[in-house]
């Protein structure tokens, strides 16, 4: 079964006891990394942590200090992909690093370079996948904003009502919201030729990152073209690198032809 590893930077982000109760029954391993001076723990949130058993490890940094903690986690995430690697089973496995500091992305590029899923989160519920509960102050704030009272004169009124021109982005921004969800963010997103093209310039020159797997080909086509195609498009990226004889299928394995 997958499993996603959750690593948290305890000195940066602080998780709280209903951060906790998020973390499913099984598919989740959980790391807390903590610094030398962090010797006290909440008391709903340690309690919160008793039911994990084995699925939660705490990791104490003997040294404080800049970036001391930050290379624990490194290293630990390195040993668990060289396990991981070693035992043929790239992709099926996730990582997930819980910090608001982004000296981490780099190291999670190369990890995701590797053929592996891995991001970084602000939240360990955002890492669980309800960023949605992280943070519902936005809507909320807008209510605030919103007038308490029609103007008062004449001009006041003339000066605060929409003009045609105002309500131009507004109807662009409905009928933006009626797009697809795999629609590509940007305009200038790759077509399915220039983006085939990028993957095998990438097997070409790592050709230890080349995924094994079907299931894993997809999932880290997904994650090293995130912004560049459309979701959708992972599908037609395969089918380009398989017309190409760049790769083929045997079964779910993937089998490489060799590149020059």
């Amino acid at each position: 079964m997958p499993i996603k590893h959750i690593l948290v930077d305890f000195e940066n982000t602080q998780p709280q006891a209903g951060d906790v109760a998020l973390v499913p029954e099984s598919g989740v391993k959980l790391w807390i990394f903590r610094g030398p001076s962090q010797k006290k723990y909440d008391a709903e949130f340690a309690e919160a942590l008793l039911p994990l058993g084995s699925r939660v490890a705490i990791v104490k940094c003997e040294k404080s200090g800049r970036n001391a903690l930050d290379m624990h986690i490194a290293f630990q995430m390195g040993r668990l992909v060289g396990e991981l690697a070693r035992a043929g089973a790239p992709a099926e496995t996730a990582f997930v690093v819980v910090s608001r500091d982004t000296d981490y992305d780099p190291l999670l590029a190369h990890v995701r370079a590797q053929g592996f899923e891995a991001d970084r989160a602000t939240s360990l519920a955002a890492a669980l996948g309800a960023a949605a509960a992280d943070k519902p102050v936005p809507a909320k704030a807008a209510k605030a904003k919103a007038p308490t009272a029609a103007p008062k004169t004449r001009a006041a009124a003339k000066a605060a009502a929409p003009t045609k021109a105002t309500k131009a982005p507004a109807k662009a921004g409905k009928d933006a919201a009626k797009a697809p969800a795999s629609a590509p963010a940007a305009a200038g997103a790759l077509p399915i030729e220039a983006a085939a093209e990028k993957i095998v310039e990438h097997f070409r020159d790592h050709p230890r990152s080349r995924p094994a797997r079907r299931a894993a080909l997809e999932k880290w086509l997904a994650s090293h073209l995130r912004g560049r195609i459309a979701e959708g498009d992972v599908a037609a990226v395969v089918a380009e690198l398989e017309r190409r004889g760049v790769l083929s299928f045997n079964g779910t394995k993937v089998e490489y032809a060799a590149m020059t």
